[in-house]
């Protein structure tokens, strides 16, 4: 979920557990490079939040 966007908007990644933290980011940054065209991977910040996934 990326804060300001609508829940229908989630889009999911697929790492190994052994990549790093950095990885995750530019991962995610190229997964939905559009909406993060004007940030940097490395400022990107986690938080852990649970949403239902049968809605």
């Amino acid at each position: 979920w990326v804060r300001g966007h609508k829940i229908n908007q989630v889009f999911s990644v697929e790492i190994s557990s052994t990549k790093t933290v950095k990885v995750l980011k530019e991962v995610i940054k190229n997964k939905n490079s559009m909406s993060f065209c004007d940030i940097d991977a490395l400022t990107l910040v986690f938080y852990k939040v649970s949403f239902p996934l049968d809605k």
